[in-house]
This record gives C-alpha cells, sequence and structure tokens, in this order.
C-alpha cells in the first residue's frame, strides 16, 4: 500500500471506531438482540441437523442426501458391471478364422482351388 492509501484506511478505521462510542443505547441494545437471536437461531438449525445418535452433520450433508448418493453410486456401479462386456462374447469359430487366414494370406489363391482335395489326401495318408 501506498502512503496515501495507509492514511486513508487509518482515518477510516478511527472513524469508525468513534462512531462507535456515539451510538445509542436503543440501538446497541437491538444490535446485541439482533445477534443474540442469530446465534441462537444457527443453534437450533445445527440441532435439526443432528440425527439420532447425536452426531450432526453440515446441511447439504443430511443423512437423506447421503442416502441419494450412495443409491446413485450403487444404481450407476451395478449398470456398469452388468453391461455385456467384449470378453464375454463368443469367439468365432475355426473355420472362420481359416478363412480370414486364407483371404488376407498375399499367396497364390490356386492352391486354394484343390483344396478339398488336398485335404481328402492328407486324412489318406493318416489312415494309411
Amino acid at each position: 500500500m501506498s502512503q496515501s492509501e495507509e492514511k486513508f484506511a487509518e482515518n477510516i478505521q478511527q472513524h469508525l471506531s468513534d462512531s462507535l462510542d456515539e451510538i445509542d443505547q436503543n440501538v446497541l441494545l437491538r444490535l446485541r438482540q439482533a445477534r443474540a437471536a442469530a446465534i441462537q437461531a444457527a443453534a437450533q438449525q445445527e440441532n435439526r441437523n443432528s440425527d439420532v445418535i447425536g452426531l450432526s452433520f453440515p446441511g447439504w450433508l443430511s443423512p437423506a442426501s447421503t442416502a441419494t448418493a450412495f443409491a446413485t453410486i450403487a444404481f450407476v456401479a451395478i449398470t456398469v458391471w452388468t453391461q455385456s462386456s467384449p470378453l464375454t462374447q463368443p469367439m468365432m469359430p475355426s473355420t472362420m478364422i481359416e478363412d480370414i487366414a486364407v483371404l488376407s494370406s498375399t499367396d497364390d489363391l490356386d492352391l486354394y482351388e484343390n483344396l478339398d482335395f488336398y485335404i481328402w489326401l492328407e486324412n489318406e495318408d493318416s489312415a494309411s
């Protein structure tokens, strides 16, 4: 703060302190009553927020709001947990996997034209 700002703040503080000495007794009495009423209202509000076993909760954390938050979290958790995941889906049959391997290979497809013959030939060789 600059020197002039400090002097200004001191002057205001002195003026406010002086004005407190000049307050009428009726005004002081009403201010004290208003303060006492505000303290009593705050104490009553705190008592209303207390639960059966005597715990005190802030206004935003009442037992009803806590139960609502818990129910919401439980609902979301159950919803996410019960959704089917990709791991639980059935796997592709092995014939489809073989077809994908054939179609994606860069080999000449002439060999695969007589694939039934080669399978039969292999079965004959293993049977002998």
